[in-house]
């Protein structure tokens, strides 16, 4: 009953926000959280974490600037990621590293019990339709046209804010990067102590349960 909000860019906890704002911090209606299938698009870590280099959002630490990223400080102790949400700021979290966000944020959504739909961002750029379908399937939804139309510019096209931060990554852009050398790409700027670092810190229940692999397994 009530208002049908359809897909959503946001869950009301903002995208960006961990799960434990779930009912805690209203970003966007609905305030009936349970009313929202949150689905959650993951990405191999180490292509993240140079993603972080190009766009942080709304991440803060000294891991930017030259050889991003810098998981280990020049005295090999961990570069603290933060994260502040809310209009007065109000919802702070700060974690040990970028290693310590990517497992414990997606971890948080893969280990509880409410419902949700964890999806690799690869998938969703290699299978874009059967991957639409099945969340469309799971969530209950009719397609509104019989025919898949692929969104090849920049699903943030036209916003100057995005534009002004860099020039933003279209579908064709982002398949050409994935097709490069994978573990050229993703182990470019990292030391041996920044990759041993992520080797003992990144969950490998995660790892192992969306198939990613460290660059030493390749």
């Amino acid at each position: 009953p009530g208002q049908d909000y359809g897909f959503m860019a946001n869950v009301p906890w903002h995208k960006h926000g961990w799960l434990d704002l779930r009912g805690k911090y209203e970003f966007k209606p609905p305030k009936d959280v349970t009313r929202v299938l949150p689905v959650v698009i993951t990405r191999d870590p180490y292509g993240w974490f140079h993603s972080m280099c190009e766009s942080p959002y709304l991440l803060n630490g000294n891991w930017t600037g030259e050889n991003c990223p810098n998981l280990l400080d020049s005295t090999r102790t961990s570069v603290e990621a933060k994260l502040t949400l809310g209009k007065r700021l109000e919802h702070k979290r700060v974690w040990d590293s970028l290693v310590h966000v990517w497992s414990e944020w997606y971890g948080e959504y893969y280990d509880t019990d409410l419902p949700r739909l964890i999806i690799r961002f690869e998938d969703v750029l290699f299978h874009t339709p059967e991957v639409m379908d099945a969340i469309r399937k799971c969530a209950g939804g009719v397609w509104a046209k019989d025919e898949f139309v692929y969104q090849t510019a920049s699903s943030k096209g036209g916003k100057k804010y995005f534009e002004d931060i860099k020039p933003q990554s279209s579908m064709i852009s982002a398949i050409i990067k994935y097709g490069q050398d994978p573990t050229g790409r993703r182990t470019n700027n990292m030391t041996n102590q920044d990759l041993k670092f992520a080797r003992r810190h990144l969950d490998e229940r995660l790892m192992e349960a969306f198939h990613y692999k460290h660059p030493d397994e390749m």
